[in-house]
């Protein structure tokens, strides 16, 4: 077995703690829309916002082959709040954007890594060569690298910018070309067993599943070469690889 040259990440949920952004971010965004235009209902707004939300990222994670490469964070995101003011009686295309463009802001800056983050990329990188593979456009994710303070461990980000997204083999063969690294001397850790695992296994990387909530892996999932609940535990899974 050749040995391990290089790790890759995903992003949100596995490195940055996104989703508590995602939740700080609506609210706020809600509050600046509301604020200039007091005839809309905050709480009907932001129930309305996740309601849309849900149905959005359901048909997209619901999708055979991952719509990314074709969908920028400004159109889902677009698409999420039409919807929502649509549900309410609303249709300005001021407010929209208004709206939108709040929300885009906020979900930029801000970023925190979860406190596992820093310790593990330091231990990694005196060993190995990092890079982040991650469904989003670089447009939003590089910002949320650089907010996080964390961009410079990585030689490697890899965005969908190029086409493709996961689950798809591409955008893995793309970040592994961009290393000078094979597949079987990389090793891909990421938080959701469909687009990280099952994209790492189908391109021949070694596959680690962060599970940082405990969840049970379901039958016909994929199934991870090494399982982890945090990042603490990462190098040991990775010199697990190395020793074969």
């Amino acid at each position: 077995m050749a040995p391990i040259a290089a790790v890759f990440f995903d992003l949100d949920g596995t490195l940055l703690d996104d989703d508590a952004n995602w939740k700080r971010s609506v609210p706020a965004t809600v509050n600046a829309v509301t604020d200039r235009h007091p005839h809309i209902d905050a709480e009907e707004l932001e129930e309305a916002y996740f309601r849309n939300s849900r149905k959005v990222w359901d048909e997209i994670r619901g999708a055979e082959v991952s719509p990314f490469g074709d969908m920028d964070a400004t159109t889902i995101s677009t698409s999420v709040w039409n919807g929502a003011l649509a549900d309410i009686g609303i249709d300005d295309e001021e407010i929209l954007n208004r709206a939108v463009g709040t929300y885009h802001r906020l979900r930029n800056t801000g970023l925190v890594a979860f406190d596992d983050v820093e310790e593990c990329l330091g231990i990694l990188q005196s060993k190995y060569r990092l890079g982040v593979i991650t469904n989003g456009h670089a447009e939003t994710q590089q910002p949320k690298l650089d907010s996080a303070v964390i961009s410079g461990y990585f030689e490697s980000v890899t965005t969908v910018d190029i086409g493709h997204g996961k689950p798809q083999v591409e955008i893995f063969d793309h970040a592994l070309n961009t290393l000078g690294v094979s597949a079987n001397e990389a090793v891909y850790v990421g938080d959701y067993l469909f687009w990280d695992v099952g994209g790492a296994n189908a391109a021949g990387m070694h596959s680690v599943w962060l599970n940082r909530k405990g969840h049970e892996r379901e039958a016909g999932e994929p199934e991870p070469d090494a399982e982890i609940k945090s990042l603490a535990d990462l190098p040991g899974a990775v010199a697990a690889f190395d020793d074969g």
